[in-house]
């Protein structure tokens, strides 16, 4: 099932945390384990706010969900610490994260505690699983999970994408895709129960097993490199080919956070040339069903940049990501 329109979570029909924080800022960057660990603050920081357990206002996931597009001065009041600031800083003698990425559930509640929350990361038996999902989201706790989530973009003319059915829902690529969400809903069902993620400033419904079996088999991520051009005016789009993509004459700036492009791992060589599983004959480094479903052209790349590149902390590695759930709570308030 695509995107659906949270209003239903209202019914009856379903079992959902309250309140549901708003869904912006949009995610910049690969921080998705921030931006859902935001997301948890963010409806602690509502549901309590008018209580006498009231909880100061959380940590924006990155400072430019609160500065914009200009940075300020570092003596500015009005400057925050982040939480993608804490991970960056957090461990001295071997960086936690260099963009914001967090590919272990240890790394994400140490980042929640820093913040001034308590955490716990349930690594449940696979048929456990959802029993424990379900607990949380009975005890109105948003529960924050690893999972392989599917883009499911099809090029269907020279220049032109779809989304299809499965975009944004979990898949089975080993870790290749994976990811972080927030699981705020469930619903019962006659031959199957569905779930409701948050994350993308969106909410998905889909049946729990998918859920689970994504999550259950994250195993390896082969590393992901990512670039930053030095020069602001380079933070345009571009095509296939590289070049800035024109209307009516003028570059069309990137959205924010987008200016960040990944690179092509040295692990995980393609042929460029091809569309879909084409793409990956001969290389013995197939990431699960993604090459036999995707019809989409993978993105030129080049390691010729002229501006900052960055490997991902994990890369190249088993995950310790594999049924993990964690559960963030303000402190003094238990667990689940």
């Amino acid at each position: 099932m695509p995107a659906i329109d949270p209003t239903v979570l209202n019914s009856s029909a379903y079992k959902a945390i309250t309140p549901r924080p708003p869904t912006n800022p949009a995610q910049a960057g690969p921080n998705c384990g921030l931006y859902a660990l935001s997301y948890v603050m963010r409806h602690w920081y509502l549901k309590l706010q008018n209580t006498s357990g009231a909880i100061p206002q959380p940590l924006p996931a990155r400072k430019v969900d609160v500065e914009g597009g200009v940075k300020l001065p570092k003596d500015d009041p009005n400057k925050q610490v982040s939480l993608r600031q804490i991970a960056k800083q957090i461990n001295t003698t071997h960086p936690l994260t260099y963009l914001g990425e967090l590919f272990s559930g240890d790394a994400l509640v140490r980042v929640a505690r820093q913040a001034g929350f308590d955490a716990k990361s349930h690594v449940p038996k696979s048929s456990d699983y959802l029993a424990t999902l379900f607990k949380l989201i009975d005890a109105n706790h948003p529960a924050i999970v690893s999972l392989d989530v599917d883009q499911d973009i099809h090029t269907i003319a020279p220049g032109k994408t779809q989304k299809g059915p499965n975009n944004g829902c979990p898949g089975k690529f080993g870790g290749e895709h994976a990811h972080w969400a927030v699981i705020v809903a469930y619903e019962w069902g006659i031959f199957w129960d569905d779930v409701v993620m948050f994350h993308w400033e969106k909410y998905f419904q889909f049946p729990a097993k998918q859920l689970r079996d994504s999550s259950d088999q994250l195993i390896r991520f082969s590393g992901q490199t990512w670039y930053k051009p030095k020069d602001s005016t380079e933070q345009v789009l571009r095509d296939s080919s590289g070049k800035p993509v024109l209307k009516d004459g003028k570059t069309i700036p990137t959205g924010r956070g987008k200016h960040w492009q990944k690179l092509e791992p040295v692990s995980q060589p393609r042929d460029l040339g091809k569309k879909g599983t084409g793409a990956w004959d001969g290389t013995n480094t197939r990431p699960g069903s993604y090459a036999q479903s995707t019809l989409m052209t993978p993105q030129l790349l080049s390691n010729q940049c002229n501006g900052q590149v960055v490997t991902t902390v994990f890369g190249n590695t088993n995950l310790n990501l594999r049924n993990v759930i964690i559960e963030v709570v303000p402190q003094g308030t238990p667990f689940a």
